[in-house]
């Protein structure tokens, strides 16, 4: 057996070992020898010596096994808040709401895109403070169907970050007593298109819509784009 003056010493033969020794697992199984130590001093129960080694090697395990898993979950997190393009011939229409309380009114932000990404159209409008900041995201939404609707839109897909909203409209609830008006308003304007289908995106994957909406507070008139908006929203590009 090895005697080791320094910690260093035994550290420095461990690396120049380690294509027969797993670093990894002899720090746990030290980790695990030292609260052994304390637990037997406390009267605590521990792990036996003679079962140190196995139970390293399944906290290592465990640990490697989580961290292979995650990689994968982010991706999926990353893919679920960034914007995607539409199927051809679908267009795709952004919306989203804003509330300004210092100036009691709110905004509303919508742009449509298509199967490459290229804008079609986009608007930017300040309007009066409704009740709550469900009813700005569904004015927003009826807005946005109504723009699509000029511009010759036939098939598209809505969607918002308000995920309340785009659930009622998905399931075509209008009992709300607060706000079930205007998602009927909403359905009966998407029930005029060849096809139109609601749904939802987290707040990164919407980032034009709501910058959009929010650049309506420095203005009080609407602000329309057609075929481009890349030099308004760029900073906001999602």
């Amino acid at each position: 057996m090895t005697n080791f003056n320094e910690y260093s010493d035994l550290l420095g033969m461990v690396f120049l070992m380690k294509e027969r020794i797993d670093p990894n697992l002899l720090a746990i199984c030290f980790w695990l020898v030292w609260n052994k130590r304390n637990s037997d001093r406390l009267g605590e129960s521990s792990v036996a010596l003679g079962r140190i080694r196995a139970k390293a090697a399944t906290l290592l395990h465990d640990f490697r096994t989580a961290q292979l898993s995650q990689p994968l979950v982010s991706t999926i997190v990353a893919r679920a808040a960034r914007w995607t393009p539409p199927l051809s011939p679908h267009l795709k229409i952004n919306f989203g709401g804003a509330t300004f309380k210092d100036l009691g009114c709110a905004g509303v932000g919508v742009v449509v895109r298509n199967s490459t990404g290229a804008v079609i159209g986009a608007f930017s409008q300040r309007i009066m403070m409704p009740s709550s900041a469900a009813i700005v995201e569904l004015l927003a939404c009826r807005k946005a169907l109504v723009f699509a609707k000029d511009l010759g839109v036939v098939q598209c897909i809505v969607e918002g970050d308000a995920k309340v909203i785009i659930k009622a409209l998905r399931q075509r609830d209008s009992s709300h007593p607060q706000y079930g008006h205007v998602i009927q308003d909403v359905l009966f304007l998407a029930s005029d298109f060849q096809s139109c289908c609601f749904s939802h995106v987290k707040r990164l994957g919407n980032l034009v819509a709501h910058c959009l909406a929010r650049s309506s507070k420095s203005g009080t008139e609407l602000q329309v784009w057609y075929n481009s908006t890349q030099g308004y929203y760029s900073p906001c590009h999602s």
